[in-house]
């Protein structure tokens, strides 16, 4: 007999030959479907094979499953023991860091107080050397009853007075140009001269140490070492005219 010629399949119908494509419509639906229906249990039979079922199912199979199950959720369980010991190690971390931050900061607090006192130290020797030249000055204008006064705890802007007499406006004058052409030659200070030219008391300001030149009357009108009368009455290198108190006029015997 010849050979069963197959008619060309279409997208979405099965393969029919053509005795069938020939027969009435509801058989070859009948015809489809049971060539469908034969096809089925091929296409969704589940693969079964003895020698996998063996091996899945043996010992060592379940055993690894179970090991790997078992170090699954030891790993799961391990995790946030894990994140807390990592978050200890970054705080003791941060702990150090500030700590030693703290320390450093500290020690740079500490050496710069250290400095500071040093400075100022440095400072208060100075102004006092200073002082006591520019009292020799005035010692030696002839000026009477000078005085140095260390007052840098009583005020935040000197730290010596210069205190001095002069017996009338020339003279007083006098003490306060040499003072003044001392430090702007010594020092290079730029002291302007002093433009009250009919007062009875010059005032000298050079930073830390101010000159006071009086009159005897104007000296004892203000009355500085009162006002100071906690300062510090530095000792000078020379011996100096002071005025005679009333205690001490009160001791000569009046004819």
């Amino acid at each position: 007999t010849p050979a069963r010629r197959i008619a060309p399949t279409r997208a979405g119908r099965s393969a029919l030959p053509f005795r069938d494509l020939l027969a009435p419509a509801s058989r070859r639906e009948d015809t489809r479907e049971a060539a469908v229906t034969r096809a089925r249990p091929t296409l969704e039979a589940p693969i079964h094979s003895p020698t996998m079922h063996a091996v899945t199912s043996s010992p060592a199979a379940l055993a690894l499953r179970s090991n790997a199950s078992s170090a699954r959720l030891s790993r799961v369980a391990r995790a946030p023991a894990r994140a807390h010991a990592r978050c200890r190690r970054v705080t003791a971390i941060m702990d150090a860091a500030d700590a030693s931050s703290a320390e450093m900061g500290s020690s740079a607090a500490l050496d710069s107080m250290d400095a500071d006192d040093e400075n100022e130290a440095a400072a208060e020797k100075l102004a006092r050397d200073v002082a006591i030249e520019l009292a020799v000055i005035a010692d030696e204008t002839r000026a009477a009853d000078v005085r140095v006064l260390g007052v840098s705890k009583k005020v935040h802007w000197a730290r010596y007075f210069l205190l001095a007499t002069a017996f009338n406006r020339p003279q007083m004058r006098a003490v306060a140009e040499k003072i003044r052409d001392h430090l702007n030659e010594t020092y290079g200070t730029q002291i302007a001269k002093s433009v009250a030219q009919n007062s009875d008391w010059v005032c000298v300001d050079a930073a830390d140490i101010i000159v006071h030149v009086f009159t005897p009357s104007s000296r004892q009108f203000y009355d500085i070492e009162t006002l100071y009368k906690d300062a510090v009455d530095v000792e000078l290198p020379f011996e100096t005219e002071r005025p005679i108190s009333q205690e001490e006029e009160d001791e000569f015997e009046v004819f």
